[in-house]
This record gives C-alpha cells, structure tokens and sequence, in this order.
C-alpha cells in the first residue's frame, strides 16, 4: 500500500519480547522448561533468548541459530 511503511525497530522488539518463541525451544529444552520459559517471559517483560541465557539453559551461539528469522520462518531449514 502507498504510504504505509513498517516501524523496523518496533516489530524487531515485539518479536524479540514475544514469548510465542519458547514454542521453537521445545525440542532442544523440552515442554516444561519451554513454558517455563514463556510464563516468566510473560510476567516479567523480557524476552525469551534472556531468560534461556540467564538460566544457563543454552549457549548464546546454539540459541541464535534456533531463533534465527531464517530458521523460523523457512520450511526444511534446520538450525542443527
């Protein structure tokens, strides 16, 4: 549409703080600690990649790699 543009930053800090991504971790941290994960990104406003940081439940590279746009958006991309 003409005259619509998107607020990069903005969308960039909803996703980032969306706590739908503890839904990509399930494999790598299983259900309990996954929604562990989201009820706390949920209640206290951080992100999701912190919290998995903070608790030491995944390295910064191999967590990058899971929550990679590329990863989560293509099918049959493997983050492996």
């Amino acid at each position: 549409m003409v005259g619509i543009t998107a607020n990069r930053e903005v969308l960039a800090e909803r996703v980032r703080t969306s706590a739908g991504l503890a839904t990509a971790l399930n494999p790598y941290l299983g259900y309990e600690n996954a929604t562990m994960i989201a009820k706390r990104a949920l209640q206290e406003n951080c992100s999701v990649a912190d919290l998995v940081l903070e608790l030491g439940l995944m390295d910064k590279e191999t967590l990058d790699k899971i929550l990679s746009p590329a990863v989560l958006t293509a099918p049959g991309i493997q983050s492996k």
